[in-house]
């Protein structure tokens, strides 16, 4: 059975540098952007973007918010790697190093 994680501990184990993610899917209005490709599969590490913070092009860039939307989850999948779904468009998962 999964196990429902908190996504704010989530951000604080990511902003520690505790996890390295991949992208599962990201659909957009249009389908030129949308990307599931062999590219994206590679676990990468993580730039949580703030007030201030830029994109870091080599590395997944999570906003704050992304871990707070009314509509966003979290799990731990049973190889213990965590699922996180910010809406239904987009979804990431985690290990950790």
């Amino acid at each position: 059975m999964l196990k429902t994680i908190r996504r704010d501990k989530l951000k604080r184990d990511i902003a520690k540098g505790l996890y390295v993610c991949k992208c599962n899917y990201h659909f957009s209005d249009d389908a030129r952007y949308d990307y599931i490709s062999d590219e994206n599969t590679a676990y990468k590490q993580i730039n949580l973007i703030s007030e201030g913070n830029k994109r870091d092009y080599d590395k997944i860039n999570l906003r704050e918010d992304d871990f707070s939307s009314q509509v966003g989850r979290a799990w731990e999948n049973a190889d213990g790697s965590v699922t996180l779904v910010i809406h239904s468009n987009l979804s990431y998962d985690f290990k950790k190093v």
